[in-house]
């Protein structure tokens, strides 16, 4: 199933995808078990743990502000390597640590 080209609303220029339709994608499924297996297993919403299935699913990492998320995750060898905590430092700028 293809996604197709983005679709443009109105005057906004706002760009809409398949997820903004909330129309099924065929390889949401495996990333949906597995967000549902780790919300479990970690004790953490569903909605963080669907962005880390999606990144052990396509090997990306998930960039996460959120300090209690990346411990949970890093205390777990399956997908300790697939989290990326990301901090900004006190001069305004980004820090990846």
């Amino acid at each position: 199933m293809s996604a197709g080209p983005p679709q443009y609303s109105g005057r906004s220029g706002a760009v809409r995808t398949r997820a903004d339709r909330h129309e099924p994608h065929d390889g949401d499924a495996p990333a949906t078990a597995t967000a549902t297996r780790l919300a479990v297993d970690l004790g953490h919403p569903a909605c963080d743990c669907f962005h880390l299935a999606l990144a052990v699913q396509t090997q990306y990492p998930v960039l996460t502000a959120d300090a209690r998320f990346r411990d949970k995750v890093r205390s777990r060898p399956y997908p300790s390597d697939r989290i990326v905590h990301v901090t900004r430092a006190a001069s305004g700028g980004a820090d990846v640590g």
